[in-house]
């Protein structure tokens, strides 16, 4: 199931870019849509994703993503090439919701763009 994971999210992402803020955080985002996918600390190795975007994957292949979200953070150590400790989504329908922290427009301003 990982593989097919692996391959719907790599779809997705197919027009997005690594960018490095200013702050040293990792972002891919797709410059096209402004739509971020994950934020990478690297001085905790923390990871955050958008909730929306990887739900609808979750829910294509008939998963649990509040049961089980090894996919994600594989996904994300395997494609960023990064050690990801506290792996978590911006939001939480019905419990928090952090999505308005993520300005992905300021990042592809201010970022410098890395292979991806």
């Amino acid at each position: 199931m990982e593989k097919m994971f692996f391959k719907m999210v790599d779809s997705m992402c197919e027009d997005a870019m690594v960018y490095k803020a200013k702050n040293g955080d990792l972002w891919l985002v797709n410059p096209k849509t402004k739509q971020w996918i994950i934020t990478y600390h690297p001085p905790t190795n923390y990871a955050w994703w958008n909730f929306e975007l990887f739900d609808t994957v979750y829910t294509y292949l008939s998963m649990d993503i509040f049961n089980n979200r090894e996919p994600i953070k594989n996904w994300i150590q395997t494609r960023l090439n990064v050690e990801v400790g506290l792996c978590e989504p911006d939001t939480l329908p019905g419990d928090y919701d952090w999505s308005a922290d993520f300005d992905p427009e300021k990042v592809i301003s201010g970022g410098e763009v890395l292979n991806f």
